[in-house]
C-alpha cells in the first residue's frame, strides 16, 4: 500500500493501455460504515466485471486484472485501520493501490489510460510548504500542509533578531573606542562590518543583515524541496526579507505581527489562507510538467482528457 505522491503521477500517466481500471473509495470508519464501504468496494468490483465483460475480456483475464482489490476484501486486519480513502489503477501489467489522507468522491472508470486528476487535485490540496515565522525573541520554522504543522529544529539558524543587535552594539563600541578585538557572532556578526552615519541607517542595515542570514539557511537547507515559502513577521521584517531575499519560492503575502502572540493552530489556518491562494498556478504548473516530461502528443492529448 503506497502514498501519492508527483512522482507517482508520472508513472501512472505513462500507462497507456486497454483496459484501464480506475477505482476511487472513500472509507467511513464509524459504527458500521467500514463493512459498507467493504460493500461499495465489493460492488464497484462487480460493475467492472460486467463492463470488462462488455468489451469481450475473459473470466480468468479480467479476475487477474482486479485481484489486487479483491484481495482486501478478504482482509479484516486492513479494514479495521483503513485510511481515509482508497485510489486503486489496475490494469494487465500494471497495478497499484493508494491509501489516501483525505476522502474522495467514489468512483469507477475504464477506460485506455488510469484516471488520476482526482489524485493531483488531492495531492493539491495536501500542498506543503515552509512557514518562516521571525520574532525579535526567537525565529522558529515550521513545515505544513493544510491540516498540520510541525516545527522543524534549524541549529545553525540565527537564534533571535536580538543575535545581532548585539553584535551591532559590540560593532559600535569596538568602534568608538579603536578597538580591534574579534567578534565571536558567526556568520550574523560577520555581517556588520558596514560604514553607517546614523542611526537609521544602523537600523535598517541590521535588520537586512539578520534576514539575509536566516534566508540563506532556509536555501541551504531546502532549496532543493522547491517548497512555498510564507512568513510570519511584522511588516518592516517582512520587507526587508523581501528585499534581500533569494528564495524564488517566497509568496509576496505575509502573516503580519510577531508570530510570538499566535498560537501554532492560528499560524497554520493564517498560512494555509496564502498558500491555497496560490494553488491553481501550481496545478496548472504541475500539469504542465507532467505533459513536457511524456513529451509525446497522443500522452499530452490524453493527459488533458484525464
Amino acid at each position: 500500500m503506497l502514498r501519492f505522491d508527483r512522482d507517482t503521477l508520472q508513472t501512472l500517466v505513462s500507462v497507456q493501455d486497454f483496459p484501464c481500471v480506475s477505482i476511487y473509495l472513500p472509507i467511513l470508519r464509524e459504527g458500521n460504515d467500514v463493512k459498507m464501504s467493504q460493500i461499495r468496494l465489493r460492488t464497484l468490483l462487480r460493475q467492472a466485471e460486467d463492463h470488462l465483460k462488455g468489451y469481450g475480456l475473459t473470466v480468468p483475464k479480467i479476475q487477474n486484472i482486479l485481484q489486487p482489490a479483491s484481495e482486501l476484501l478478504e482482509q479484516p486486519l486492513f479494514w479495521a485501520v483503513a485510511p481515509e480513502a482508497l485510489a486503486m489503477f489496475m490494469s494487465e501489467n500494471q497495478s497499484v493501490i493508494f491509501s489516501l489522507e483525505q476522502p474522495v468522491d467514489e468512483n469507477m472508470v475504464i477506460d485506455d489510460h488510469f484516471t488520476v486528476r482526482p489524485l493531483l487535485e488531492l495531492n493539491i490540496q495536501n500542498a506543503e510548504y515552509l512557514l518562516l515565522a521571525i520574532g525579535r525573541g526567537a525565529v522558529r520554522v515550521y513545515r505544513g500542509s493544510r491540516n498540520r504543522l510541525i516545527q522543524i529544529p534549524v541549529s545553525d539558524l540565527p537564534e533571535s533578531l536580538e543575535t545581532i543587535v548585539s553584535a551591532y552594539s559590540f560593532e559600535k563600541q569596538r568602534r568608538q573606542y579603536g578597538g580591534a578585538a574579534g567578534s565571536n557572532h558567526g556568520a550574523v556578526a560577520g555581517a556588520v562590518n558596514h560604514g553607517f552615519e546614523n542611526s537609521k541607517d544602523r537600523d535598517g542595515l541590521m535588520v537586512e543583515d539578520y534576514c539575509r542570514a536566516v534566508d540563506s539557511k532556509i536555501l541551504e537547507h531546502w532549496q532543493k524541496e522547491n517548497l512555498p515559502l510564507v512568513l510570519a513577521s511584522v511588516d518592516y521584517l517582512f520587507a526587508a526579507f523581501q528585499k534581500i531575499s533569494k528564495n524564488p519560492n517566497l509568496l509576496p503575502q505575509n502573516i503580519p505581527g510577531s508570530p510570538d502572540h499566535l498560537t501554532e493552530t492560528e499560524l497554520r489556518n493564517r498560512a494555509w489562507e496564502i498558500v491555497q491562494a496560490h494553488l491553481p498556478d501550481q496545478a496548472n504548473e504541475d500539469w504542465t510538467n507532467a505533459q513536457n516530461f511524456f513529451g509525446s502528443e497522443k500522452i499530452r492529448q490524453n493527459i488533458r482528457q484525464i
